[in-house]
């Protein structure tokens, strides 16, 4: 099991740790059907800014390192919460 932790050294944030995405915006702000009516532009920014992460984020040491073990035919599930396709 790995969690988002695992992408942090890879560029990507963790919701709650000491660069959180939490720490920069508020919930209710960004990630609700009111945020974005109130004020579209902050949503998208928010949303943008995530996937731009996303997109130019490489693997680190443990991606890399979970590939080896799952490529080496062991018989290896990962499971995850994370969406940024780096495992």
């Amino acid at each position: 099991m790995t969690s988002a932790g695992i992408s942090a050294e890879s560029g990507i944030p963790t919701f709650r740790g000491v660069n959180g995405i939490w720490k920069n915006y508020r919930i209710e702000n960004v990630a609700t059907p009111a945020a974005f009516n109130k004020n579209p532009s902050l949503v998208w920014e928010f949303y943008y800014e995530r996937i731009d992460r996303i997109l130019n984020a490489k693997p680190n040491s443990a991606h890399i390192a979970l590939s080896k073990l799952v490529n080496a035919g062991d018989n290896i599930n990962i499971v995850t919460q994370n969406v940024d396709n780096l495992h």
